[in-house]
C-alpha cells in the first residue's frame, strides 16, 4: 500500500508551485484582520502581540522596559568568566607539570651520563 501525501514524487508539489513562495498573494493583513474583530479580541491580540515582541527581545532591550536585572545574562557571563579561569588555573598546572618532568630528566640524565652537561640537550 502506498502512502500518500508529499512522500511520494508523484503527489509532490515543486517548489516553484508551493504555495510558500507565494507571499505578496499569501500576506495577511494584521491591521484588516484586527479592524474585524471584536474588541474583546483584540484586546487579548493586542496583549498577545506585546508578549511575544517582549519574548524576543535582547536581554538590554529588556532591561530598559523593565528596569530589572538581567539575571540571566549575569549569569552567563559570571559561567564565562568561571570556565576561562578553570582553563587558566589548568593551563598553569599542566605548564608546572611539563617543567618538572623536563628538570627531572635533566637531572637524570647528569646523574646516570657520563660526561653529560646541559648544552648537550
Amino acid at each position: 500500500m502506498r502512502r500518500g501525501g508529499y512522500n511520494n514524487l508523484e503527489n509532490a508539489r515543486s517548489a516553484t508551485e508551493s504555495s510558500l513562495f507565494d507571499l505578496p498573494n499569501n500576506m495577511i493583513n494584521y491591521n484588516e484582520r484586527m479592524t474585524q474583530l471584536d474588541d474583546k479580541d483584540r484586546e487579548s491580540l493586542q496583549r498577545l502581540r506585546r508578549h511575544l515582541q517582549f519574548f524576543f527581545l535582547d536581554p538590554m532591550k529588556k532591561f530598559k522596559i523593565r528596569r530589572q536585572f538581567p539575571f540571566k545574562l549575569a549569569l552567563q557571563i559570571f559561567k564565562v568568566v568561571i570556565v576561562s579561569l578553570q582553563l587558566i588555573l589548568f593551563a598553569q598546572l599542566r605548564i608546572s607539570h611539563v617543567d618538572f618532568l623536563d628538570e627531572t630528566v635533566t637531572v637524570m640524565r647528569h646523574k646516570f651520563l657520563r660526561n653529560w652537561d646541559d648544552s648537550r640537550g
